[in-house]
Order: C-alpha cells, then structure tokens, then sequence
C-alpha cells in the first residue's frame, strides 16, 4: 500500500509527516512503515502528559524519534550513492 494512496484518510497527515522530516527519498518499499510511524506519531501528539517525569520521558524519545529520522535520510543518501557506484 503506497502512503500516498489516502484510502484510510491518514494522507494529509502522513504527507505532512513525510514534508516535515524530508523522507520524500525513501524507498518506496518503505511507505507503509513512515505510514505507521506518521500515524502512530499524530495519535501520541494528542494524548495528555500527566506529570513531569512522563514529560521528560516524552521528550527524550522524541529526541531519539528525530535521531532515527535523521539516520533514515543518511541511510536513504548512502544507498543512492552506492547505487550510482554499481551502475557505472
């Protein structure tokens, strides 16, 4: 299923998700996991934080969430790169 297909109604938010984190490059065999984290991610957004620990705990796994996007688009940059290699 293609992220882009908004059969389930997610498309804008997945498409915002994918804009905001410059994930246009990944693969597409990739789509139907940025789908899940895309939504996964708005869903958590709305839930409440209750107190200062889960505050910060919040905090710290968003950080490592953006750690991981970050290294989704090296990934994504390394595997283009070595793909001009092997075609030349």
């Amino acid at each position: 299923m293609s992220i882009f297909n908004g059969k389930d109604g997610w498309k804008k938010d997945v498409d915002k998700f994918v804009d905001e984190n410059n994930l246009q490059d990944v693969d597409k065999e990739y789509d139907d996991a940025l789908r899940k984290i895309a939504i996964s991610k708005k869903l958590s957004g709305s839930a409440p934080i209750l107190d200062r620990q889960s505050q910060y705990l919040t905090q710290y796994y968003q950080e490592m969430i953006e750690q991981n996007y970050i290294l989704m688009r090296q990934n994504q940059e390394i595997i283009n790169q070595l793909r001009k290699l092997n075609s030349k």
